[in-house]
């Protein structure tokens, strides 16, 4: 799997548009290093894929659902490297200048991590009766 570079982050998300997720897990590896792990649906280009990505030394995360809010699909992402760390959120607001730390931190969805690494997952087999 590819690490994403700070400087990257702006053409990863103009090749990937993020639209579900479809599967996360956060686990313990090596001590007390955590990894976040998240696999979405996305688009590139005309095609749809399924994209794994992966925060090492993963150090703040929220995946929460509040009570008596509506479900709705990713809109808007927001990618950043800040103070050292991969930050990504997936129920951003819009765009209104450069991202801040604590505008990540008030998302019910982010993630964030010292390294970023992703892969296209290939096509999941369709099952034939």
């Amino acid at each position: 799997m590819p690490n994403l570079r700070p400087n990257e982050t702006g053409a990863f998300l103009h090749k990937y548009r993020l639209k579900k997720i479809l599967r996360w897990s956060i686990s313990r590896r090596a001590g007390r290093t955590l990894e976040g792990t998240l696999i979405l649906q996305a688009q590139k280009g005309n095609e749809t894929l399924r994209l794994k990505m992966v925060f090492q030394g993963l150090e703040e995360f929220r995946l929460q659902k509040r009570p008596n809010t509506m479900v709705i699909p990713i809109t808007l992402v927001r990618l950043e490297h800040l103070q050292g760390l991969f930050f990504l959120n997936l129920d951003a607001y819009e765009d209104d200048g450069h991202a801040k730390v604590m505008d990540f931190r008030a998302s019910d969805i982010y993630l964030a991590g010292r390294d970023l690494s992703y892969e296209e997952l290939p096509p999941k087999e369709k099952k034939t009766p």
